[in-house]
């Protein structure tokens, strides 16, 4: 396609409705046999976060708040995602399966768009017009079942990526369409895609870039033109980076996370970008293995790796320089690979240095690029005429069936692993075993669920053994089993240590000023205690702890004006009533004991029944 003649406002025959609907049933079909096993599962992961735990998805009643999102989650600065979940929760609440149906159906939309987009484009070109609806339909099949695409279907939260797409691919769409039929209605649609995206995720940023490369490399074929013609189209798109930019300055929590001098070196970087773009590529070709999660400030330096890697990118750098010099139409996949994959590429995102769900949509255009190459192949093989190119194409969908079914059984299997957390970091360690995150966030699963210590113990000793950005926690989770266990020296130890690491993490302070009382070491637990008040003075938990070292001490007024103190500025502090009452009965100060009770009792609270019966029966004994 690089010498062939382009016909861009050539009319494109519209498809009947019967087609059209044959499309879209088929799209929806495919992504619930490929999918659709991820159904039954639970939240998982930053599901948690930004659904189960998230207060402004609870009502639509003010969409200030829905817009604005929860600070800290994965929803903010990205309001059209938090309003998708707010829909969810108005229609079922808080059940994953309408949240699950509800990314299919947009996957669903993303292939059918993607349908749309790839037939208008390929009707302009004498090559490929014949065989335009076959080959956009197999493209956009084979999307729909690759294993890459699973991340922005299974995993609840990451629809934004999604989402995104979708309207990546409908500003893609509806400009073609606004050339071909001259109607600037479509173009509207273009630009209205672009601020859509805009509202949902940041790889919406490229896409006027796409939408430019698109015109001269495939619609227009010369950038005079195509500058003369449509630069509104252009500004219109670009339009979108205003509502963007206030998202991304909104959001605010992610500032720590992205950018250079956040813990990876610029050597680092560039080093384990190399390697990472080349595994994307190659993962389109042969998705496995596939990693939920390489770890943050996973870094790769191994000299061999970085060898392979580099020629896979010279040579993928080297062909897309050809084509493009060549200005043939082929040129658009590459390109709209590295507009995606660019802005991740570039700046560093500590949090995920790696990660799969970014070739979402870059897949799209991979697969695209491969199936064009090899029809156009066939094309060159010798016996070809122009009669025989739909001939050709189905043989091509023929030889193409068997690297379907194999991409949708392993999506298939793939989305098994989507049903619970402890489902999704198992695999990751089974596959990625030096990376931290899964060993920690698996072993706070287990702790949660009241599942087994010591399973979570040996987790923790495992993690330690690795180098990472998580030994603190791990110190930190293997502290409170320890102490659970009854394991009193060595849980000590592990909270001292994340101290030495993070003097000013002032939860491991109460947690060793906790183990500290019950070893009875009771001067040492408040001079913690003291260090965290001065951390943060204005944080409850400190006198909650010192009121119950006072108190294990035998300073019970201490302990009294440490709990006084706290329900002074917080009333309904339920842990700090319950252990008053016990202050009361050992200073016999029967009376307010009493009243406390009777208090903690009318509020639904239950008191320690010792305690009540020994103010009862010293009501009892006392005489009239």
């Amino acid at each position: 396609m690089g010498s062939e003649i382009c016909h861009p406002h050539m009319p494109t025959r519209p498809l009947r409705v019967w087609l059209k609907a044959f499309v879209a049933i088929s799209f929806a079909l495919v992504v619930w046999m490929t999918h659709g096993r991820s159904l039954r599962g639970e939240f998982v992961c930053d599901d948690n976060g930004s659904i189960v735990e998230n207060p402004s998805i609870r009502s639509l009643s003010s969409l200030e708040t829905v817009i604005r999102g929860n600070s800290y989650t994965t929803v903010a600065g990205r309001p059209l995602l938090n309003l998708s979940l707010a829909l969810n929760y108005a229609w079922g609440g808080i059940h994953p399966g309408g949240y699950r149906l509800f990314n299919y159906g947009v996957h669903a939309a993303g292939a059918y768009v993607l349908f749309c987009f790839l037939r208008r484009i390929l009707t302009m070109f004498a090559e490929t017009s014949a065989a335009a609806v076959p080959l956009a339909l197999t493209i956009s099949l084979l999307w729909c079942v690759h294993p890459l695409t699973i991340n922005g279907v299974s995993y609840i939260v990451q629809r934004g990526e999604s989402l995104t797409s979708l309207c990546y691919l409908a500003a893609l769409w509806g400009f073609v369409k606004g050339v071909q039929t001259s109607q600037r209605r479509w173009f509207v649609v273009s630009v209205l895609a672009a601020w859509l995206g805009s509202l949902t995720k940041e790889i919406i940023a490229t896409v006027p870039l796409a939408v430019i490369a698109l015109d001269i490399l495939v619609v227009t074929r010369d950038w005079r033109q195509a500058l003369r013609r449509h630069w509104g189209v252009y500004l219109g798109l670009m339009t979108a980076w205003v509502p963007l930019a206030f998202c991304m300055y909104a959001s605010r929590n992610r500032e720590n996370t992205v950018g250079y001098g956040m813990g990876i070196t610029l050597q680092d970087h560039i080093q384990t970008q190399v390697w990472a773009v080349a595994h994307y590529l190659r993962l389109i070709v042969w998705p496995n293995p596939l990693v939920f999660d390489y770890g943050s400030e996973f870094t790769v330096t191994d000299s061999r790796q970085l060898l392979v890697a580099s020629v896979v990118l010279a040579a993928f750098f080297s062909v897309l320089l050809w084509l493009v010099v060549r200005r043939s139409t082929l040129a658009f996949p590459g390109v709209a690979i590295c507009l995606l994959l660019g802005p991740s590429s570039a700046i560093p995102i500590v949090t995920q240095t790696v990660a799969e769900h970014r070739m979402y949509l870059a897949s799209a255009f991979g697969i695209t690029w491969l199936v064009l190459v090899l029809f156009l192949a066939f094309k060159r093989l010798p016996g070809y005429s122009a009669s025989r190119t739909v001939t050709q194409c189905l043989l091509l969908e023929v030889l193409l069936v068997p690297v379907a079914l194999t991409l949708g059984v392993q999506t298939a299997q793939r989305s098994k692993t989507y049903l619970t957390a402890d489902s999704i970091w198992y695999d990751t360690i089974h596959k990625h075993p030096k990376n931290q995150r899964p060993y920690l966030a698996l072993a706070q699963e287990i702790i949660e669920s009241g599942g087994d210590n010591a399973v979570a113990l040996q987790l923790c000793n495992q993690a330690l053994v690795l180098s990472g950005p998580y030994t603190r926690h791990l110190y930190e989770v293997r502290g409170g089993v320890h102490a659970k266990l009854g394991q009193l020296e060595p849980a000590l130890e592990d909270f001292s240590r994340a101290i030495s690491m993070s003097p000013d993490i002032i939860t491991d302070r109460y947690h060793r000023a906790t183990i500290l009382r019950d070893l009875g070491r009771y001067d040492e637990a408040l001079r913690d205690l003291e260090e965290a008040r001065r951390l943060n003075p204005t944080k409850l938990a400190t006198e909650f702890v010192q009121g119950t070292v006072y108190a294990a001490r035998g300073d019970l007024m201490l302990a009294l004006d440490s709990f006084d103190r706290l329900l002074e500025r917080d009333s309904q502090h339920v842990a700090a009533q319950l252990r008053r009452v016990s202050v009361y009965v050992e200073l016999k100060r029967w009376d307010d004991a009493q009243r406390a009770i009777q208090r903690l009792e009318r509020a639904g609270q239950r008191v320690n029944p010792k305690l009540v019966r020994e103010v009862e029966e010293h009501y009892a004994s006392s005489p009239m």
